[in-house]
């Protein structure tokens, strides 16, 4: 009934790509790193620690949103055991499906400004420090594919391979390279390069 009177609705993601579910899984590094903080040596526990930190959260008042997840979610703070016990004046108003529908709304109206506040301040951060390289048919790119090898130094390991020639450019953000050998591999690679971490890179 909450998420029916919120208007939230469930959507399902493609399998083996976070990428279409960032928000998701931006959530889970926090939660492990939350459970991290709590859970035995043996790592055997963590489901008996989930529940208390999955509350600390939605009791912890958020950065951006100014608000915790549970009021985002129920349009009211959560009543801890302090709470009732200590005295304080009735309201029946929480009660009314209406002004809790209303309270609700008010209070994600006011957390989609400040995020969206916050993504218009990220992004002029971003843009700074980046800038879009569109890569042309014919020019010679180094493709950004990191390999973790068993033994080996991560830092070490070799990071950029080619050079391969770009072909063509499905859209603006991907384009498809072949090796110099004529063997078509390594199709829809991203193509905007961007600082030191862009997924391909110009070569001479």
């Amino acid at each position: 009934p909450v998420l029916e009177l919120s208007g939230t609705a469930h959507r399902k993601t493609t399998f083996y790509h976070p990428q279409s579910n960032g928000l998701t899984e931006r959530l889970n590094k926090t939660i492990a790193d939350m459970l991290s903080m709590y859970i035995a040596v043996d790592l055997k526990n963590w489901d008996d620690v989930l529940p208390y930190v999955t509350f600390a959260y939605n009791m912890a008042q958020q950065e951006t949103t100014r608000s915790t997840p549970f009021s985002l979610l129920h349009g009211r703070e959560v009543t801890t055991m302090l709470d009732a016990m200590l005295l304080h004046d009735c309201d029946d108003t929480g009660t009314d499906a209406q002004a809790f529908t209303q309270r609700g709304e008010e209070v994600r109206q006011l957390a989609r400004g400040r995020i969206a506040r916050q993504q218009s301040y990220d992004a002029q951060g971003y843009n700074l420090r980046h800038r879009y390289v569109a890569y042309q048919p014919g020019e010679k790119v180094w493709i950004w594919s990191p390999i973790r090898e068993c033994g080996f130094s991560g830092k070490l390991l070799k990071k950029y391979f080619g050079p391969y020639n770009v072909v063509q450019r499905p859209s603006d953000m991907n384009c498809e390279v072949i090796p110099n050998s004529s063997l078509r591999t390594h199709q829809q690679k991203s193509c905007n390069a961007t600082g030191s971490s862009g997924a391909a890179r110009a070569t001479n």
